[in-house]
C-alpha cells in the first residue's frame, strides 16, 4: 500500500463515520443513498456517499435538522448533493465536551443558512452554513484515457459492467469528453458490414 496518503492507518475502527476522523480536517461528501431506520430509531436516518466504503454518515437529531432547513424534507431529493463535515471539539453530551460532526457548508442552498439550535438545555447556538461552490472536475487527458481505455472495454465485453456504468465511474475523477463517452458507448457495437450485390433488386 502507498505511503503518500496514511490517513487510513488513524481511522476509527467503527462501522460509520465518526468525529475522531475529522479532527484537525474536513470531509465534503456526495450522497448516494438516505436509509430511514426500523422500528425503535424509526426517527433517524443515515446517509451512504462516495467513496464511504460502508461507513455512512449518521447524522444526530441538530444535523438532521440543519440538513433539513437547507434541503428540504424529501430525503429522496438529497441524492447527488454535497456537504462538507467537520469535527467540533465544543460539542456536549451528557454534560461533558465530546465533540460531534457538524455542517459547514452545503450545495443546492440559495444562500448562506442562520439558523439557532439547542446547545444545551434552555441554551441555544447560532450556527452558519455556507454555499458550497461546485467544484470544477478536469477533464480525462487523451493519453490517460487511452491508458485507461484498455481496461474499460475489457470490463464492458465480459459484462461486467455496462456502458453507462463505466462512463460513471471515470467521471467520478474528471469529465470525460463527448468524444470519449462516444468511444465507450460504442464499445461491442460495432456496425455489421454488409454487401450490397446480396440484396440486388429481382426486377
Amino acid at each position: 500500500m502507498s505511503i503518500n496518503d496514511l490517513s487510513d492507518t488513524i481511522e476509527a475502527k467503527s462501522d460509520q463515520l465518526n468525529a475522531d476522523d475529522l479532527a484537525g480536517s474536513t470531509k465534503t461528501i456526495k450522497v448516494t443513498g438516505v436509509v430511514r431506520y426500523a422500528g425503535k430509531e424509526a426517527q433517524c436516518f443515515y446517509l451512504d456517499y462516495e467513496g464511504g466504503a460502508g461507513r455512512p454518515f449518521k447524522p444526530c437529531k441538530s444535523v438532521r435538522r440543519v440538513i433539513m432547513c437547507g434541503w428540504g424534507k424529501d430525503g429522496s431529493q438529497w441524492i447527488g448533493r454535497s456537504m462538507t463535515l467537520y469535527c467540533d471539539a465544543s460539542v456536549i453530551y451528557a454534560g461533558k465536551e465530546v465533540g460531534g460532526i457538524r455542517v459547514s457548508h452545503m450545495s443546492d442552498i440559495p444562500k448562506r443558512i442562520t439558523i439557532k439550535l439547542t446547545e444545551k438545555r434552555g441554551s441555544k447556538k447560532e450556527v452558519f452554513v455556507e454555499i458550497l461552490e461546485p467544484k470544477q472536475k478536469p477533464t480525462w487527458p487523451d493519453d490517460a484515457f487511452k491508458a485507461k481505455f484498455e481496461s474499460v472495454s475489457g470490463a464492458i465485453l465480459a459484462n461486467k459492467v455496462t456502458h453507462e456504468q463505466a462512463i460513471t465511474k471515470l467521471e467520478q475523477n474528471a469529465t470525460l469528453t463527448d468524444a470519449q463517452k462516444e468511444t465507450i458507448r460504442a464499445v461491442g457495437n460495432d456496425e455489421l458490414t454488409i454487401n450490397e450485390d446480396e440484396f440486388e433488386s429481382d426486377d
